[in-house]
């Protein structure tokens, strides 16, 4: 009888524990499911923010390029009506293109050496002697490019020498050239046969316009 109620009550043990093992094992699943659901579910959840903030950054990128692309075809129209609306100065060559002369008269780069091959050709075709030009040559140093661009000043001092007369033209084709120079100061010595003008004057070049295209990086 006393063996009977010891076998039970092992047997009772044993399927309590078997019970409870069972138990352990099913929370502790139920647990790592629970954990692992929470994982997807913050993962799932940061890339719909993700997608949500990559699309929304397209549609932005869309508009502004809708916008651009708009704003160019009257720009487009009006640079063709440029070309062909005829020489935009009477000493144009045939060959010039208005938009050329609109580069020469106001370049979008500091240009230093051009400015005085220039004004050598002028003097050259004025029959004076350009004995010096002289000016600060700021080269990479100078803006290149502004999403707001201005025209900026180019000073420089010049002396030639010659007739009276070739002094005077070269004074009017420097004032006729196609890039306009303003003259600040001119002071001349010597005789109508040898004339030697000194001339403080600026011109001026415009940097290019910089249209700012942006990368932007959408964080996680």
């Amino acid at each position: 009888m006393s063996s009977n109620k010891q076998t039970g009550t092992s047997t009772k043990h044993a399927q309590i524990r078997q019970a409870s093992t069972q138990t352990f094992v099913a929370v502790a699943v139920s647990s790592v499911v629970v954990s692992m659901s929470i994982v997807m579910l913050n993962i799932l959840w940061e890339t719909s923010k993700f997608n949500s903030s990559v699309h929304d950054a397209q549609g932005v990128a869309k508009d502004i390029l809708e916008t651009n692309i708009e704003a160019a075809k009257p720009l487009q129209e009006s640079f063709d009506r440029l070309e062909i609306s005829g020489n935009l100065i009477p000493t144009q060559a045939d060959n010039k293109k208005n938009s050329e002369v609109i580069l020469d008269a106001l370049p979008s780069k500091f240009d230093f050496p051009e400015l005085a091959a220039s004004i050598s050709n002028l003097a050259k075709v004025s029959s004076v002697e350009l004995k010096s030009f002289r000016g600060t040559d700021i080269g990479s140093d100078a803006t290149q490019s502004s999403p707001s661009p201005v025209a900026e000043q180019i000073p420089f001092t010049m002396e030639v020498e010659g007739s009276y007369s070739a002094v005077a033209k070269f004074l009017l084709n420097m004032e006729n050239s196609i890039r306009p120079i303003k003259t600040l100061s001119l002071d001349l010595s010597g005789t109508d046969n040898k004339l030697r003008a000194t001339i403080n004057a600026e011109t001026s070049y415009q940097p290019a316009f910089d249209l700012k295209i942006q990368k932007r990086t959408v964080q996680q």
